[in-house]
């Protein structure tokens, strides 16, 4: 507890026990150590405080409803957020009159945002992001004249409603996000009189009709998210929002020209237009403002020559201009400051030579990550060196012609090389065998003469009615000699070599006759032998897995490293890519215990309704998921977190439940934490963290996957949980 003073109480209290900031130092070596979060309930006495201002509980684990505080009648500051929290907001929550700050992000709030809030008069600063509220958004928010940061983004589970006209009074609110809030409607008329606005975030919502024609006139607008709309028409053309910094208006149905007026915008970083209906010309003016890093306008019916002087002027970054019907050649000085990352001008009617006249430096500048000119006219020659990082390469459906150089082998980071349908010619060098990070190379429809390097393709057809392996083909198709042959291979797939197994097949690891090295092998083998190895007692199993106990540390560490694993899949990707049978025995462990996601074999990648397929979807599934549907959240992860709780394997827990049946019946009988916890680390485990990981494991089941939460909200859960002592979750809904 912190005592301080203000001109109207001397003896005014700040109480403090945000988590984040309890931090104390061990006293001989000065490391830091986070103080154990709270994981009780809030007790009303904490209102004999009679002066209490400011009451920070964040990044704690507290559970039950909002905590009964409402007699702490001089509360100026309250910052709830990171917790579990749960039920309504007190329908009269206007009782704490003095109420400046208010943050209630990240807890688990649900139903209908009271129209007391629109009473507290004195508050300047209301947060309350991704919660579960289902009701609709208050008109009252209007009336607080004196907000200046409203944040209510992502509560997808508030019932679709407008945006309140009534928001447009807030004259002086600078910032306002919205993200993900089940929007629709138009923008109002209202929001044209926002006079102090910085910042706009609308995104990922369901509006309509066009973007108020005053909305770019705001004097103070630096920042401008409407991406990922329903929103048309045509962009305004009066732009007097001189301090604007970013713009994105992607992923819309906005058609008409880009207006000239964005060349005023001397500050501006980033413009992104990608996935509407823009036409016309791209203004001139554009490329040279001074700041300009990201300009993203692909997929759109944008025409003409791409304007000369983008990268002279502005350490420009990212490039990406393909899927449209511009012509000309690409700009000379892209590359002019050096700071370029990526050029994506693919599927246009471009054309001239590189490496040289088109433009120069365009291979090889220093901070070059992507390049994608196919589908041009572009001729020319493969160069003989590359950018250091550049790893994907995509120059297909071009005119380019002449050999591959044998200097290829310098293309070291290379990981996608996609030149397919040009006139390159000659012999496909031995180099290429060097470029150990490739991982797609496509050189079809070109001229090439002689002996792609081998190509090795193995094809187990698996009669899924008898697992004998007498009833197992296999098929070896080499393209040049090799030093091993079928039986090198099928005499290594033994059970002694056995790392993984999945829906798709095993994972073996197997010596290579002239190295003796193991390929595709992780030393520590996959999960499930440490965690069930001393019930499966297989012959394959070395004695230091009989012997080991996975300890409770290295088991949170894993199921950390797991969903990091599949948040990247669900959200780094432009289609997701869903997993769909994670469990132990498809997380593959290195030497110190890191987390790897296998078994690739169910999974499938996920695209919109009315985009279009373009991306090969793994195992040849490729699905479209309603948004009510969702499966890109923790449902994958609940096998894992379940096992490495309890020890029990999916599907014996008896001969008449799976585990996740168990796990239920465990949660609704209550049952103890040391009921369920495996035997083997009972003794040495934190409590309150097996719980936090068994109880979240729990929530990824839910019957209705929108009351699941993100793999973002579990890893965050997780991160928590590793970094100090966890509490126990609320209780749930049955499946």
């Amino acid at each position: 507890m912190k005592r301080t003073t203000n001109k109207d109480d001397e003896r005014s209290i700040l109480l403090d026990v945000n988590n984040n900031s309890a931090i104390h130092r061990h006293s001989n070596r000065g490391i830091p150590h986070p103080r154990p979060a709270i994981s009780e309930k809030i007790p009303a006495t904490i209102c004999d405080l009679k002066n209490l201002i400011v009451l920070d509980l964040s990044n704690n684990d507290i559970p039950g409803e909002f905590p009964d505080i409402l007699n702490c009648s001089k509360l100026e500051y309250l910052r709830l957020l990171q917790n579990f929290f749960a039920g309504p907001i007190p329908a009269d929550i206007d009782r704490l009159s003095r109420l400046r700050y208010l943050d209630l992000t990240a807890n688990f709030f649900s139903g209908d945002i009271p129209a007391a809030i629109g009473r507290l008069r004195e508050l300047f600063y209301l947060f309350l992001v991704e919660n579960e509220f289902n009701g609709t958004w208050p008109t009252e928010i209007g009336n607080l004249a004196n907000l200046e940061q409203l944040a209510m983004a992502y509560n997808d589970k508030f019932m679709p409603s407008a945006l309140p006209k009534e928001f447009g009074a807030l004259k002086k609110l600078k910032y306002l996000w919205m993200t993900d809030a089940n929007l629709i409607g138009e923008i109002p008329e209202s929001f044209n009189n926002l006079s102090s606005l910085e910042h706009l975030d609308l995104s990922l919502n369901k509006l309509e009709g066009t973007i108020p024609g005053g909305m770019l006139t705001l004097k103070n607008l630096t920042n401008l998210y409407l991406f990922n709309n329903r929103l048309s028409g045509r962009i305004p053309l009066s732009i007097e929002a001189l301090n604007l910094k970013e713009i994105d208006l992607s992923k819309n149905y906005l058609t008409g020209p880009i207006p000239t007026g964005f060349g005023k915008l001397q500050n501006l970083t980033g413009l992104n237009l990608f996935w509407n209906q823009l036409s016309g010309e791209i203004p001139t003016n554009i490329s040279l403002i001074p700041t300009l890093e990201t300009f993203k306008v692909f997929s759109n019916q944008l025409s003409g020559v791409l304007p000369p002087a983008f990268g002279l002027h502005s350490e420009l970054k990212s490039f990406e201009v393909s899927e449209n019907k511009l012509s000309g050649e690409l700009p000379q000085h892209l590359c002019a400051r050096g700071a370029l990352l990526g050029v994506v001008a693919s599927n246009n009617n471009l054309s001239g030579k590189c490496p040289s006249e088109i433009p120069s430096g365009i291979w090889t500048s220093p901070d070059m990550v992507w390049l994608m000119l196919a589908g041009n006219s572009f001729s020319g020659t493969l160069p003989s060196k590359l950018a250091r990082y550049l790893s994907r390469v995509e120059i297909s459906n071009n005119k380019f012609s002449g050999p591959i150089p044998t200097e290829i082998s310098s293309w070291m980071n290379i990981a996608v090389l996609n030149a397919s349908n040009n006139m390159l010619s000659g012999k496909i060098p031995v180099e290429f065998t060097s470029l150990w990070n490739i991982s797609v190379l496509l050189l079809d429809g070109n001229q090439f003469s002689g002996v792609v390097f081998f190509t090795l393709f193995m094809v187990r057809d698996y009669h899924r009615k008898n697992h004998s392996r007498d009833h197992t083909t296999w098929k070896l198709t080499p393209f040049q000699n090799l030093d091993f042959d079928e039986q090198n291979i099928l005499s290594g797939l033994t059970e002694n070599n056995l790392i993984g197994r999945g829906g798709s097949g095993e994972l073996y690891r197997i010596a290579n006759n002239r190295s003796g090295e193991l390929l595709a092998y992780m030393e520590k083998q996959s999960l499930d032998r440490w965690i069930h190895g001393k019930k499966q007692r297989t012959s394959s199993m070395t004695s230091s897995v009989h012997n080991f106990v996975l300890d409770w540390p290295t088991r949170l560490q894993i199921a950390i490293g797991a969903a990091e694993g599949l948040r990247h899949m669900h959200e780094y990707y432009s289609a997701p890519i869903i997993h769909r049978d994670v469990k132990s025995s498809n997380i593959l462990l290195d030497a110190e215990f890191n987390a790897k996601i296998a078994d690739f074999g169910l999974a499938k990648m996920l695209v919109k309704r009315g985009e279009p397929n373009t991306m090969s979807g793994i195992a040849g599934s490729y699905g479209y998921i309603a948004p009510g549907e969702r499966e890109d959240r923790c449902i994958q992860l609940w096998s894992s977190l379940a096992e490495l709780v309890s020890g029990r394997e999916p599907n014996s827990v008896n001969e008449h439940k799976c585990l996740v049946e168990w796990a239920w019946d465990q949660f609704r009988e209550e049952k103890s934490i040391e009921e369920v916890v495996d035997e083997e680390i009972k003794e040495q485990c934190d409590r309150a963290q097996v719980t936090t990981l068994f109880n979240l494991g729990v929530r990824c089941t839910q019957t209705s996957p929108s009351d699941r939460p993100t793999m973002k909200k579990v890893l965050e859960i997780l991160q928590r949980c590793s970094q100090h002592s966890a509490g126990p979750l609320k209780k749930e809904k049955g499946p």
